[in-house]
């Protein structure tokens, strides 16, 4: 018994150019937004560095005290 294969473009499995373009858009605008805030974090950092001493000394000594538990 030989078995007969259609090929039918309609039921072909995929994604159409219009959602690859969309899902590449919100992608790029997810990408864009992250990239903006970098800079951002780096200004803050570098214009107050006494500030992230004193958040990184102040986490360390509450792990200490969390230790001593």
């Amino acid at each position: 018994m030989t078995t007969a294969i259609r090929l039918n473009p309609t039921s072909e499995r995929g994604f159409t150019l219009a959602e690859v373009l969309v899902a590449t858009f919100i992608i790029v605008v997810g990408l864009v937004a992250l990239a903006q805030r970098i800079p951002v974090r780096n200004e803050r950092c570098r214009d107050r560095p006494g500030e992230t001493v004193a958040s990184f000394l102040a986490e360390q000594r509450l792990e200490q005290l969390e230790r001593l538990r």
